[in-house]
């Protein structure tokens, strides 16, 4: 399995496009808001730079990882708590 495999069956284009775009803008925020102030200074270089990495951590990670287990039908529920 190859890094760029599609891992999570219910990933699709438009959800990765998604998932990239989100990280486009909360990546610089979250850099520059635990940034020190010389990286604030610098930030007409930096904005691109960070925009495009979290870009792709958030597109590979929707890509990659999986939403979790299947969430068991309800009628498997209530036969857990019948017992």
């Amino acid at each position: 399995m190859g890094l760029f495999d599609k891992a999570n069956p219910s990933a699709t284009p438009r959800s990765d496009l998604r998932h990239a775009l989100l990280g486009a803008i909360s990546g610089p925020a979250f850099f520059f808001a635990i940034g020190k102030p010389g990286v604030r200074t610098h930030w007409p270089v930096l904005l691109p730079v960070f925009a495009v990495l979290g870009a792709g951590v958030a597109a590979l990670c929707e890509w990659q990882l999986d939403d979790g287990p299947d969430q068991p039908d309800d009628e498997d529920w209530s036969e857990a708590f019948d017992a």
